[in-house]
């Protein structure tokens, strides 16, 4: 995290406490994701994925609902201009998501966790190749350390 964040060794004042507020937001981010997780894992200990995600979705969809209402206009020019996309955005969020539950069924929850944070180094590869955003080294060095924690996590036993 911290070399996907810090500023350059050296550089103005301003980009070493924008690094910093990145690490910040970060950090938070993880924190968040272990919350989420662990009441995740304590959730599908308890009752069986596929109703337990219902019951996910039936409160975000509490939630959410007066925002939707509110912007009704809004909605139904992105629904037909984006139709497709939407519905297979939201098929693909769902199976993804169930696939993590089903993992944290059969497996710890730190494992499940770990595997999916694989999608960091994806996207910094995406990031530094594909849109060329910058210092790929510092990028790519911390993606390694991702990685090698993941493959000490699969091989642990």
């Amino acid at each position: 995290i911290v070399a996907l964040h810090l500023g350059p060794r050296g550089g103005p004042a301003a980009a070493r406490r924008a690094g910093a507020g990145g690490t910040v937001w970060a950090l938070a981010t993880g924190l968040a994701i272990a919350g989420y997780a662990l009441v995740d894992k304590g959730g599908v200990m308890r009752m069986h994925p596929v109703p337990y995600i219902g019951l996910m979705f039936a409160g975000t969809l509490a939630l959410l609902l007066p925002l939707v209402l509110a912007q009704r206009a809004s909605l139904a020019d992105e629904w037909r201009a984006n139709r497709g996309t939407i519905v297979g955005a939201g098929l693909m969020t769902l199976a993804a998501y169930l696939l993590v539950l089903f993992a944290f069924q059969l497996s710890k929850a730190g494992y499940v966790v770990a595997a999916r944070e694989v999608s960091i180094v994806l996207s910094t590869l995406l990031g530094g190749l594909w849109l060329e955003e910058g210092r790929l080294g510092r990028r790519l060095a911390g993606a390694a350390v991702i990685l090698a924690g993941v493959a000490c996590v699969a091989l642990a036993r």
